[in-house]
C-alpha cells in the first residue's frame, strides 16, 4: 500500500472550451464511431446529389437543364468529397461551443489528477474518482493534450496547459503508458 501513497505528479487545470473542442476533433479524426460519422455525412451528401441528379433524368427537362444539374450535382458530390471531414468537425466545434453554458459538461472546475503507485485520482469540488492503471483501455497524446481512455467510449482529457513545459508532456505520456501496460 506504501507504493500507492507515493506521488509521482500532481496536475491541476480547468478545462476551457478549447479543450472541449479539441477533444471532439481528436475523437472524431481516431476513432471508428468519427471515422463512421465523418463516412456518413459524405455518403448522405453524395447520395442527396445523385437523387437529384436521377429525379432530372426521370422527369422530362430539357438536356441543357439536365447538363446544368448534372454540372451541380457533381460539384456538390465532389465537394462532400473534399469537405466532409471539415464539415463535421466544424459542426462538432459549433455543438462543443454550443454547450458551454450547458450544466452537464463534464467537470469545468479544477480538476487535480494526482497520479500515484498502482492508480490516479482526478478530483474536483463536486467530485472525486480512483483509476488503477491496469484498468486504463487506452492512453493517446496529440499537440492539445494526453486523453487517457476509462473504457472505449469515456476519455479523460489532461491539456497540454496542465503541464509546464512541452517535455514534461512526453514524459508523463511515456511514464503513464508504462504504468498501464499500453
Amino acid at each position: 500500500m506504501a507504493e500507492n501513497t507515493k506521488i509521482y505528479k500532481q496536475l491541476q487545470y480547468t478545462l476551457n472550451d478549447s479543450d472541449y473542442v479539441a477533444f471532439n476533433r481528436y475523437h472524431l479524426m481516431n476513432s471508428k464511431d468519427g471515422k463512421r460519422i465523418i463516412l456518413r455525412q459524405k455518403m448522405i451528401m453524395l447520395i442527396a446529389a445523385a437523387g437529384i441528379f436521377a429525379l432530372f433524368c426521370v422527369f422530362k427537362v430539357s438536356p441543357k437543364i439536365r447538363l446544368l444539374v448534372g454540372i451541380v450535382c457533381a460539384l456538390f458530390a465532389l465537394y462532400a468529397v473534399i469537405f466532409g471531414k471539415k464539415m463535421v468537425l466544424k459542426a462538432s466545434e459549433r455543438a462543443a461551443m454550443a454547450d458551454a453554458e450547458d450544466l452537464g459538461r463534464v467537470h469545468p472546475e479544477l480538476n487535480t489528477v494526482t497520479f500515484k503507485g498502482k492508480s490516479f485520482s482526478v478530483e474536483t469540488e463536486s467530485m472525486s474518482q480512483e483509476y488503477n492503471y491496469s484498468d486504463i483501455y487506452a492512453i493517446d497524446m496529440n499537440e492539445d493534450g494526453i486523453y487517457i481512455w476509462i473504457n472505449s467510449s469515456v476519455a479523460m482529457s489532461v491539456p497540454t496547459h496542465a503541464f509546464r513545459k512541452r517535455p514534461e508532456i512526453k514524459e508523463t505520456y511515456e511514464w503513464l503508458k508504462e504504468k498501464c501496460g499500453l
